[in-house]
């Protein structure tokens, strides 16, 4: 349990928690549940991956889970026609979750899913917005950095939201707007 609490979503790397934890269990903290995996680092995020991969096979699946590489992302986002953003070529804060959004300010984290029109051709959801995400792929190998796309709730700038745009980030910090998400590939028994 100690080392799932050092993992568990925070807002910085060693506190703030997104958790709350009662003897051997961590649970979510009320609020937050419906965020999707965020403030965690690169290195959380591939411990995670091994750690549900272990499990998979612990259970006499064959299921292998990883993080997406940025070609893998980008596909999921662009689709075959190779959008602009994962909803089509024109903006509008009314499609995703980001800074100018909502009138309510200051902005905040919302549930996955919160904005229908932020999916892909593929029907991948909040590609866009929401959260930046990270990708399994250095962006600068010599100073550590690690592959971050998309766009996050408390970003302003237009272009963040882009399906090409991409930004990296050190593998051992942690981000309130930055998470990750699965991919999941069936393997050998």
């Amino acid at each position: 349990v100690d080392q799932a609490w050092t993992r568990t979503p925070r807002e910085s790397a060693a506190s703030g928690h997104y958790g709350e934890r009662s003897g051997r269990r961590i649970a979510p903290r009320a609020g937050c549940e419906k965020w999707g995996g965020m403030g965690i680092s690169w290195n959380d995020a591939k411990e995670y991956c091994s750690w549900r991969t272990k499990r998979s096979k612990a259970r006499g699946e064959s299921w292998t889970y990883r993080l997406p590489t940025e070609a893998e992302w980008e596909k999921a986002a662009r689709g075959l026609d190779g959008r602009v953003f994962p909803w089509g070529s024109h903006f509008d804060w009314s499609f995703t979750m980001g800074s100018e959004s909502r009138e309510k300010k200051p902005a905040q984290p919302e549930a996955i899913g919160a904005f229908a029109l932020d999916e892909s051709p593929y029907g991948v959801r909040d590609l866009g917005g929401g959260m930046r995400e990270w990708c399994d792929d250095w962006l600068d190998e010599r100073s550590n950095m690690r592959c971050v796309r998309g766009g996050a709730w408390d970003h302003p700038i237009v272009r963040n939201f882009r399906s090409a745009a991409r930004s990296g980030a050190d593998r051992a910090l942690v981000f309130t707007n930055c998470g990750f998400r699965l991919v999941r590939v069936r393997g050998p028994r």
